[in-house]
């Protein structure tokens, strides 16, 4: 897996269903259950990460995130850096999953992450509405 913001820079926000493949003796809990870190830099990062599909949602999503637009019923995307077409529709795969996963806490610690970094809009959809019926009450 490539290298994400999260592996150096800053925490990633691991959520309660990440826990068992990340492994809880890794964690460590500040203002969100996050991994540990050894010099600043995520225990797991060697040159890459060694969790590959083991890894939070969050660093499998990266450099794709979203916000929700609830009164438009309608999810916004973002990137942090450039991504091409096919990995985007990849990771959009797991930010719906991530979104499905999360608790509605979860989520508010994920929009503070969202809002921290300088995002590039890429594109807003409809959500569908069977999906936004389950969602909303996390929001």
């Amino acid at each position: 897996m490539e290298e994400t913001v999260y592996c150096k820079k800053i925490d990633v926000l691991v959520l309660r269903k990440d826990r068992k493949r990340v492994g809880s003796k890794n964690l460590i809990r500040k203002k969100f259950l996050t991994i540990k870190r050894d010099n600043g830099v995520c225990i797991f990062f060697k040159g890459k990460c060694l969790l590959g599909k083991n890894a939070p949602y969050l660093c499998r999503m990266y450099p794709v995130y979203f916000k929700i637009d609830k009164k438009e019923k309608s999810i916004i995307w973002f990137r942090h850096k450039k991504i091409s077409l096919k990995k985007l529709n990849e990771k959009k795969k797991i930010a719906i999953e991530f979104l499905e996963a999360a608790s509605r806490k979860e989520l508010k610690e994920y929009y503070k992450i969202v809002d921290s970094l300088n995002l590039k809009e890429i594109e807003e959809e409809q959500i569908q509405p069977k999906f936004f019926s389950i969602i909303k009450r996390k929001l």
